[in-house]
């Protein structure tokens, strides 16, 4: 049995905080305090602060700053390009290898192995990739309910061949999961996704899927970095 093949981009280190330093929890650099402040405004980004410590708390506007830091922490690593065709699905991974923090990335792997081999020796059968996508997904949405854990730092795609076709999803950190023909994570994520928007991925094969992917590896700067560690396999 082939486990189906997983791209994981570990979290990276936290900010630290100092009584002289202070975190930005918004793009916006208008919103950062500075020191000319009122003592009103000081005691507001003081609070703010507050909803940044735990997983489980929202903001006032709704937000959950650890799942933001973590969709951040996989923006910021290795470039992924998936693509799936009419006869299959083709990954072109930047070094094919684990960069950053390996214990997330080996609990992720596990827990798929773990899902996979328990579904074979209770059914007798694989695993079909919507269960094992829908399985992966709700383990690490629990990783963004509690205050003792932090989310998972990777972003995880999945590609398989089954009777069916072909069939591919990816999971972020929050654990939200959709099907995709054609996806991107990691540094040169938008770049990636404008040259994929243009293709009809359903009506092409493999020998082409791989040729779009080099081709859309040397369509911008950040891309052309990841090109010279690309392997694509299928």
């Amino acid at each position: 049995m082939i486990l189906p093949s997983l791209h994981l981009c570990p979290i990276q280190p936290s900010i630290s905080l100092t009584e002289h330093t202070w975190h930005q929890h918004t793009t916006d650099l208008d919103e950062m305090p500075c020191p000319t402040d009122s003592p009103a405004q000081m005691a507001s980004a003081r609070l703010w602060f507050l909803y940044d410590l735990s997983a489980s708390q929202f903001s006032p506007d709704g937000r959950v700053f650890q799942v933001e830091y973590a969709q951040k922490a996989v923006e910021n690593s290795g470039t992924v390009i998936a693509l799936r065709g009419k006869d299959g699905v083709v990954f072109a991974v930047e070094k094919l290898a684990v960069s950053g923090l390996i214990s997330d990335s080996r609990q992720i792997v596990e827990t798929a192995r773990s899902e996979a081999s328990n579904y074979r020796a209770q059914y007798g059968t694989n695993i079909p990739l919507k269960y094992l996508n829908e399985r992966v997904a709700m383990y690490m949405h629990a990783y963004t309910l509690y205050s003792a854990v932090r989310p998972f730092g990777c972003s995880i795609i999945l590609g398989t061949y089954e009777q069916d076709g072909p069939v591919m999803y990816m999971i972020d950190p929050s654990g939200v999961s959709y099907g995709y023909f054609g996806c991107a994570v990691g540094k040169a994520k938008q770049a990636a996704k404008t040259e994929i928007e243009k293709l009809k991925l359903q009506d092409m094969g493999c020998r082409e899927l791989v040729k779009e992917a080099a081709r859309i590896s040397t369509k911008s700067e950040a891309l052309c970095t990841f090109l010279r560690y690309l392997w694509v396999p299928f």
